[in-house]
């Protein structure tokens, strides 16, 4: 342990080059602040000691959150089956074996003119997520884009509504942030290539915000808008430029706490609840209005992150920014 670095608190600094990083010494930072010991062990690994307590933490994950816990979150569909049992609203769905495409396809078959997402049962910062699938000539598509590496693959009916990644914490939720989809608006002179570029360069050095990326999926969705990158959207034109929300997808960030009901907060703490040993999670939901009230609307419950990205709700692209990461610290040391 001796040979562990110690942080001073000058030494506390956010990297500007996307990592991990930049949520771990968000939790390092805020244990300085209420005068803690920081040792950085080695990479993302550090040791925060004091008043009586020790706590390892990888980046935002806290040691004292069990491998059950992780086991259980890691695997998008055993973390279903466990919040479902727990009476928490999930999207209906299928896991199964890549080789297994026909158990998918006669999943489909059973909601007719529904659109479906695929992504893999372990994989996470919202890539290869395919959404809008609605056939089985796409799915296989989707199925055949996916790395190898993903045996197993989830199909999930689509819920349409803002998502909202909301942080929980023991007993109730301590920040919620809206996700949108990257995007950029024409201004009239510039292309889409052009209009990327600047929304890029104006995003470095950022905290929370990433780069976004023209790729394949990109382009079939400029296809499906009737655009290509080198073309001139119209003044205020909204352009989509990804269908997931992710912020590392280059989504933007809109603090909504003090706006959503407390029944969807409620419902969200029961969601961290139904995993043993969790004490805190990102959980990603759907509602169509996450001010209103339970009833009358549809909710449903994407997932929970173990290894949340805590820079989200630190620095969101719109609104009040939320300490998370004191808010972790607070409930690990000074409760």
């Amino acid at each position: 342990m001796d040979s562990g670095t110690m942080f001073e608190r000058a030494h506390v600094r956010l990297p500007r080059r996307f990592s991990s990083r930049k949520s771990a010494e968000l939790i390092a930072r805020a244990a300085l602040d209420k005068g803690l010991k920081v040792r950085k062990i080695s990479g993302d690994i550090f040791l925060v000691e004091g008043r009586g307590r020790r706590e390892f933490f990888d980046a935002t994950m806290a040691g004292s959150i069990s491998h059950l816990a992780r086991t259980i979150v890691t695997s998008k569909d055993l973390a279903k089956l466990f919040l479902s049992r727990n009476g928490i609203p999930v999207p209906e769905g299928l896991a199964f074996p890549r080789r297994a495409v026909g158990k998918a396809v006669d999943f489909m078959a059973r909601s007719p003119g529904s659109q479906f997402v695929l992504k893999p049962t372990n994989g996470g910062l919202g890539a290869n997520v395919f959404m809008g699938i609605d056939g089985e000539r796409k799915l296989r598509e989707k199925i055949a884009a996916t790395p190898r590496e993903f045996r197993r693959l989830l199909l999930e009916e689509q819920v349409e509504g803002p998502e909202c990644r909301y942080f929980a914490l023991g007993d109730e939720v301590i920040a919620v942030a809206e996700r949108r989809p990257a995007s950029v608006k024409g201004d009239g002179t510039l292309t889409v290539e052009d209009l990327v570029a600047a929304k890029n360069e104006a995003r470095k050095g950022h905290l929370a915000l990433s780069g976004i990326a023209l790729d394949g999926e990109t382009l079939e969705l400029l296809a499906e808008q009737g655009l290509a990158p080198g073309d001139v959207p119209a003044p205020g034109r909204v352009v989509r430029l990804k269908r997931v929300s992710n912020i590392s997808q280059g989504g933007d960030s809109v603090d909504r706490t003090d706006e959503v009901h407390p029944e969807l907060k409620a419902l969200v703490v029961a969601a961290l609840r139904s995993v043993p040993m969790l004490p805190y999670a990102g959980v990603d939901v759907i509602a169509e209005d996450h001010s209103a009230p339970l009833a009358g609307q549809r909710v449903a419950v994407l997932e929970l992150n173990w290894f949340p990205m805590l820079r989200i709700h630190h620095a969101p692209a719109e609104g009040q920014p939320r300490d998370v990461a004191g808010a972790i610290i607070d409930h690990l040391f000074c409760r």
